[in-house]
Formats: C-alpha cells, structure tokens, sequence
C-alpha cells in the first residue's frame, strides 16, 4: 500500500474518473440510468452520438465501474450504486456534481485514440489534439483558478498574505493561459510566469494576456517543467497536469 507507484497510479485512475464522470453528466448519462434503472448497456448509450465508439464506451464504463458508481450484472443490466444516484442526478442537492465538460467531448472528438489512455496508461500527445481543443480545456480550467483563489488559497497558512505582498509562482502547463492570468489578476503584487512545453500554447497564452492588456506581473514561457532551474521560484502550481 506504500508503494509510490501504487499511489500515482491511484492519483491517476481517480482523473481519469474525474473525466468519466464529466461524460456522463454531459451526456445525460446518469439521468437516463436514473430513469431507466436497471438498463442495458446499449440502452443507456443509445443516444450518446459522442460516445459511439466502442472502445470508448467501455473505456468509460471502466472508469465509472472501478470508482463504485455502477454495477453491472451478468446480463450486463447497469445500476446505480444508491449512493451515487443523487449527486449526478438531482441538481437541487447540495451533493449534485456540477459540471461544465465541453473540453473533454472535444477531446474525446478530436483525438479518436483517447480511449486508449484509459487501458495503457501512456502519455496524451498533447500537441496532436489542435489549438481548439487546446482552447477549450484552458478555458475550462478558469473554474479551478477561481476555486483555488476562494477555497484553496486560505487554507494553506499564510499563503494569501504572501501573494498579497509579492512572491513569484509558476503555473506549470499553463495552456492557453486563462487561468494563470485569472490568478494574475487576482493577486497584482505577485509575478505569475506560465510555462507550457507547446510553443503554440504559449501563443494563445500571450494574446489573451494582450486581450487583457498585458498585465505586468505577467509572462508566459515555452519551457518544459523538466527545465525549472532550482529555487527560481517560491510556490508551484499545477492545474490539470499531473495525470
């Protein structure tokens, strides 16, 4: 249980839920198995057009499965886990996961061979997916720039008062830059440099920072996080990049 590579690959396989799960709120999946339960398999994607590739399907049946949001029998009859059924169903619950998936259908669009991420394991070409998609999931991660600002960043003691007076971060596979410049924004005193390994995120990443009139305390690099020289910077971020 100890075992470092045991614990990423757990760190991992919850992600990758995390992306199945958006799927499926998209999708209307779990309403209509919340409608329809006990439903079969091919019921349940029958009009899933963004999930019609099969590998895919099981792909997120694999993830759904091994977080214990369903169960399948041996007539492949797919059930809710009851206590599953509420927080992805019923919108007026205070457990409801809310989300806004956009970025992942154009993901799974864009690059037909997403599914095998889920069985391999192995690195997403980020490069191949074009500068939409790109777009998209950068756009995306402004909801976690602005929980990290709300609920994240008062929790770690005394981190809010060291952005408020000026420290340097380092927003590690910045994309697009939406977030980095959310947190930029937020805390003016502090010098935010985004870094991405793609050059043309790093494009997009400075023309929204001119769309935004080039805050100072701002500058995106085309780096990889392999090349941050030592005690270069005071605090390190992450958003959507570890998987």
């Amino acid at each position: 249980m100890n075992n470092p590579e045991f614990i990423v690959r757990q760190m991992i396989g919850s992600m990758y839920a995390i992306y199945a799960i958006d799927l499926g709120v998209k999708l209307g999946l779990f309403v209509r198995l919340a409608e329809h339960e006990p439903v079969s398999i091919d019921e349940l994607f029958s009009k899933a057009g963004s999930l019609a590739n099969a590998n895919l399907r099981h792909a997120w049946m694999r993830a759904i499965q091994a977080v214990g949001i369903i169960n399948i029998d041996q007539h492949n009859q797919v059930t809710f886990n009851p206590q599953w059924k509420v927080p992805l169903t019923d919108p007026s619950s205070t457990a409801y996961i809310a989300t806004l998936p956009a970025c992942y259908i154009a993901l799974s669009e864009a690059y037909p061979s997403f599914p095998d991420i889920f069985k391999t394991g192995r690195m997403l070409p980020w490069q191949s997916l074009g500068r939409h998609v790109v777009e998209d999931i950068s756009a995306d991660s402004l909801r976690a720039a602005n929980f990290f600002i709300s609920n994240v960043v008062v929790k770690i003691d005394g981190l809010v008062d060291r952005l408020r007076r000026g420290i340097t971060v380092m927003d590690v596979g910045c994309s697009a830059g939406h977030s980095t410049i959310r947190l930029a924004e937020e805390f003016p005193n502090s010098q935010f440099i985004g870094i991405d390994p793609w050059r043309e995120a790093i494009e997009l990443a400075n023309m929204h920072a001119a769309e935004h009139g080039n805050p100072s305390n701002l500058v995106f690099q085309n780096m990889c996080a392999t090349q941050i020289p030592p005690d270069s910077v005071d605090d390190v971020i992450l958003n959507d990049v570890l998987h």
